[in-house]
């Protein structure tokens, strides 16, 4: 199998039609370059240039190869960024769990600003009451609560922000606005 620094050089070679300048692009000598190449070529049992002591083009192969060469690296590029926005929280699934009424009052303007600050983020939608919402919040398997609060002594010390409902968070989430974990545009810090 190739690799993607076999790809990359033979694409480079490719567009200078010369080793020596493709090796200068790619900070690197030349000798390493041309042993890519011919691993390249070797692994696909083609020959991909034509070279003399002067020149360097591609044979038909060579051409044909060239454009799956640069797909393959843009592929390989948009994996590499897919994957950072993932990490970094601009690009993934985010599971939301809501009750009846917050559909009215808070998941509108929530879904909103998702779609404006994170369009790469989808958004899936569980209509649930408080407490499935809860069970999911403590098993993972939601992101975010959207519900009434609580009732008990076993929540009183629970993650918690105030707006016109209750949302309950799993530890280490907060607000993307949030200059501390209890705040909100319409919120107040909880009391216990």
């Amino acid at each position: 199998m190739f690799t993607l620094n076999q790809l990359t050089g033979f694409v480079a070679v490719a567009e200078e039609q010369h080793f020596g300048r493709a090796a200068q692009r790619l900070r690197m000598t030349q000798p390493p370059l041309t042993r890519q190449i011919q691993q390249l070529e070797k692994e696909l049992k083609v020959q991909l240039f034509d070279r003399t002591s002067r020149t360097v083009r591609l044979t038909p192969a060579g051409r044909a190869f060239l454009q799956d060469a640069r797909r393959l690296l843009h592929e390989a590029e948009n994996a590499s960024l897919s994957v950072r926005r993932v990490t970094s929280g601009q690009a993934g699934i985010i599971r939301i769990g809501f009750t009846a009424t917050s559909a009215y009052g808070v998941l509108g303007g929530l879904l909103a600003t998702v779609r404006e600050h994170l369009p790469q983020v989808d958004v899936v939608l569980h209509e649930l009451v408080t407490r499935d919402q809860i069970d999911r919040l403590s098993s993972s398997s939601l992101d975010l609560g959207l519900a009434r609060p609580p009732r008990g002594p076993s929540w009183s010390r629970a993650g918690f922000a105030r707006s016109r409902c209750w949302r309950p968070c799993p530890p280490g989430i907060r607000s993307p606005t949030a200059r501390n974990p209890w705040s909100s545009p319409n919120s107040t810090a909880p009391t216990w």
